[in-house]
């Protein structure tokens, strides 16, 4: 059995050591994996899983749902206030952010555990054809953030219904 020897090279060397050269092998194996098409998944309900990377903030849960007239994102944001909440759209894409202001900490309170989320969010979600941007309509409720997206007629499905004969 072949041993491997690893050596590592002084600082003033420029010589890449084996333990060197497959680090930077992992690295381009990683880099080439979040650069694949699949794992950037473009959706009409998804956010890209890379487009996370470039925000520092926290992101709300959302659960997206269709029907033949709209779609509809719920989105969990508890303590945003409503009217820090700011929704683009466009006929490809719907962005929601906020913020959520950090609470002071009281003198002479002792801390056991801070998990709240506070700061900026943003979502982002690609929009499929035929949506009606104009007429998006957004509503809170108790901590949860409703924003419906109708369909332009031509985009909803017919139902056809077949006629028996004899």
């Amino acid at each position: 059995m072949k041993k491997l020897s690893i050596t590592k090279r002084k600082p003033d060397s420029k010589e890449i050591t084996p333990y060197e050269q497959g680090l930077n092998n992992f690295q381009e194996l990683m880099n080439r994996f979040f650069d694949d098409p699949w794992f950037r998944m473009p959706s009409i309900f998804g956010q890209s899983l890379m487009d996370r990377g470039t925000f520092d903030g926290w992101w709300p849960k959302a659960d997206v749902s269709e029907n033949d007239k709209e779609i509809k994102i719920k989105m969990n944001v508890p303590g945003v206030d409503p009217e820090k909440i700011n929704i683009e759209a466009d006929a490809d894409a719907m962005v929601i952010s906020g913020s959520v202001e950090k609470e002071e900490e009281q003198e002479g309170e002792d801390w056991y555990r801070a998990e709240r989320e506070f700061g900026e969010f943003r979502r982002a979600f690609e929009l499929p054809n035929g949506c009606d941007v104009e007429n998006i309509e957004a509503s809170a409720k108790h901590g949860t953030l409703t924003i419906k997206i109708p369909k332009k007629p031509e985009a909803q499905k017919n139902k056809i219904s077949v006629k028996v004969n004899g």
